[in-house]
């Protein structure tokens, strides 16, 4: 076996390992940029580390699926799809019965925000609307309409994160 699918099927069920959303956002962010674990780890509001975490790991885990996990663009959109929907029931208040390990970073996350129309909310809408983009785009030339679009939602974004 190639020695990258076995480290991305190590890294995946190193996932399987976890318990709680929060160990696994820690995990993830970590190995994924220790820049990024150290700034919100010494920078950010010592209530709302954990949410960072959890926030960065699960667009970082979509984000990674897209780019790796899923291959062909019709899986792509239904995986981002599925995301959406569940970001979407989760705001309404339905949450699920049983989402996965990864899925559980965003359900946690958006069960800890309590208000209406908070940065948090804006932050996870935005960045959704990115992975959604990632997930349509990838292969084809995008005009400078979509590129706008684009560039304002992770702009948005990040505002709505280093706010928040």
């Amino acid at each position: 076996m190639p020695s990258a699918r076995r480290k991305r099927m190590r890294k995946r069920d190193m996932h399987k390992d976890f318990t709680s959303s929060q160990d696994l956002a820690a995990s993830i962010t970590r190995s994924a940029s220790k820049q990024t674990y150290y700034t919100i780890r010494f920078l950010v509001d010592r209530d709302r580390i954990l949410d960072a975490y959890r926030a960065y790991a699960y667009f970082r885990w979509v984000d990674d699926r897209l780019d790796r996990g899923v291959t062909e663009q019709p899986e792509r959109i239904a995986f981002v799809d599925h995301q959406r929907a569940l970001m979407d029931r989760c705001y309404q208040g339905e949450w699920p019965l049983d989402p996965t390990v990864e899925e559980r970073m965003l359900v946690d996350l958006i069960r800890r925000d309590r208000e209406k129309s908070t940065g948090l909310q804006s932050y996870v809408r935005n960045m959704m609307a990115v992975m959604a983009f990632d997930a349509e785009r990838k292969g084809r030339l995008i005009s400078q309409e979509e590129l706008a679009s684009y560039t304002q939602c992770l702009a948005a974004a990040v505002t709505e994160a280093l706010h928040y």
